[in-house]
């Protein structure tokens, strides 16, 4: 019995500088951890709208289709009635929107629309700054088919 009391003691003192320094390591990794998700990351929204041509240029008979690409993201629709919002690192992005005009044939294909888009007609860049928990306005102005302009602003 005096053997297992003093295991038992032995034990003890080995838990206890175990549980201490366990303690003080959780204690130091929420001291240092790093901020929640919402205070890393900014939220971009890209909205497009489109102006007639300034001269004789002729218009797509099926209208355009705007794509945006964000630093190493994969190139995306701009929806043609609402706002591409896309979530980054805080920091700043390259960003490249263009226009792509658009057949006038359209697809139904499980029940979504579908339009074939051709080759880039219009190209438009600038560098969007995302601060931590803020959001960023940009908007592409689509003028013709040929060119356009980016606004940047902030939200």
């Amino acid at each position: 019995m005096g053997r297992g009391g003093r295991a038992g003691r032995d034990g003890g003192l080995v838990r206890t500088p175990v549980l201490a320094l366990l303690a003080f390591v959780i204690a130091g990794c929420q001291a240092g951890a790093p901020p929640s998700a919402s205070e890393e990351t900014g939220l971009l929204e890209i909205r497009a709208t489109f102006e007639p041509p300034t001269g004789d240029e002729p218009i797509s008979m099926g209208g355009y289709a705007y794509f945006a690409t964000v630093g190493e993201l994969v190139e995306e629709a701009i929806p043609v009635d609402g706002t591409l919002r896309v979530h980054l690192p805080a920091g700043t992005h390259p960003l490249t929107v263009v226009t792509r005009p658009q057949s006038d044939t359209v697809s139904i294909v499980d029940g979504e629309e579908q339009r074939e888009v051709y080759d880039i007609s219009a190209e438009c860049e600038a560098d969007v700054e995302v601060t931590p928990g803020g959001s960023v306005q940009v908007t592409y102005r689509g003028i013709g088919g040929s060119e356009c302009e980016l606004i940047v602003g902030e939200g």
